[in-house]
């Protein structure tokens, strides 16, 4: 009864460090698609500044295909 007693307890410590890292797995992951979010929105607005004073269609497509990749290794 008593061994069981200490796994019980050694189990709920190891549940408590497990909820710990995930809760700070979860924080980098939001940072890094903010992160990502930003820099979407950088490289849009360089797009658009480049569009608007003559930018040659391929660079823009280049763009707008590196935009949609990173938006799908986000999802």
């Amino acid at each position: 009864m008593r061994g069981q007693e200490r796994l019980e307890e050694v189990a709920a410590i190891i549940e408590s460090i497990k909820e710990l890292d995930w809760e700070k797995h979860l924080a980098k992951l939001a940072a890094a698609n903010a992160r990502i979010t930003e820099l979407e929105q950088l490289v849009s607005r360089a797009a658009n500044y480049l569009y608007e004073i003559g930018m040659n269609e391929e660079l823009e497509q280049q763009l707008s295909a590196a935009i949609s990749n990173s938006k799908e290794h986000a999802a």
